[in-house]
């Protein structure tokens, strides 16, 4: 089991959220919230929502974060979150994207720092080799080859 908290700017945890339920149905292995930032919510504002969405899952599950822009203030404010929460089993994902989200999801995750770390390296990994443009791959070979 796992905690999942997607932390975006506007609607788009809200519509990753739903794809996830369209594509895997009910969730048993993982529980996942999120946190939209608009230009309403100041920095404070966000932070103390995702310290109260870390608190409200009550339970020694890892947590994964996940935010949309790498440099952006989602992830600056989950950085602070980060470093503030010591040796929780927490960890820090940017580059959301939904085969990402997907592969996180179906990992079986422990109590074991190194081992969890490992496994999401290497879920990142796969994510990146899905990311193509898809003219280099048609003109170096069929589409039939592709799928």
């Amino acid at each position: 089991m796992k905690n999942i908290i997607l932390i975006t700017h506007g609607r788009f945890a809200d519509g990753i959220i739903d794809s996830v339920k369209i594509i895997m149905g009910k969730l048993t292995n993982a529980k996942i919230d999120k946190i939209t930032i608009t230009s309403n919510e100041t920095i404070l504002l966000v932070s103390k929502l995702l310290e109260e969405k870390i608190s409200s899952f009550n339970n020694d599950y890892p947590t994964i974060i996940f935010t949309d822009i790498a440099g952006g203030s989602t992830t600056q404010i989950a950085i602070k979150c980060l470093q503030n929460h010591g040796k929780q089993l927490l960890y820090l994902i940017t580059g959301l994207n939904l085969a990402l989200l997907l592969e996180i999801i179906n990992l079986e995750l422990n109590e074991n720092d190194s081992e969890n770390k490992e496994k999401l390296r290497n879920a990142i990994n796969f994510s990146r080799t899905t990311i193509n443009l898809v003219n280099d791959i048609l003109e170096k070979e069929s589409y039939d080859n592709m799928i």
